[in-house]
């Protein structure tokens, strides 16, 4: 079972190590700089991604 992420919890990121399969990231948006809080994932109709954990984020 893969954690949850409550308002208000604290993440602490590593920027020295890479990304895993099914492991939490923090993603920097090129255009807007802003940063958001995404899961690596594997799909078969889109291959490797970050995906929000967010369910009312809207993709770019």
């Amino acid at each position: 079972m893969l954690p949850e992420y409550n308002p208000g919890t604290l993440i602490f990121v590593d920027p020295e190590k890479a990304v895993e399969y099914r492991k939490e990231a923090i993603d920097v948006l090129t255009d807007t700089k802003e940063a958001t809080f995404k899961r690596y994932a594997e799909e078969p109709e889109h291959g490797e991604m970050l995906k929000a954990l967010n369910p009312n984020w809207n993709e770019p």
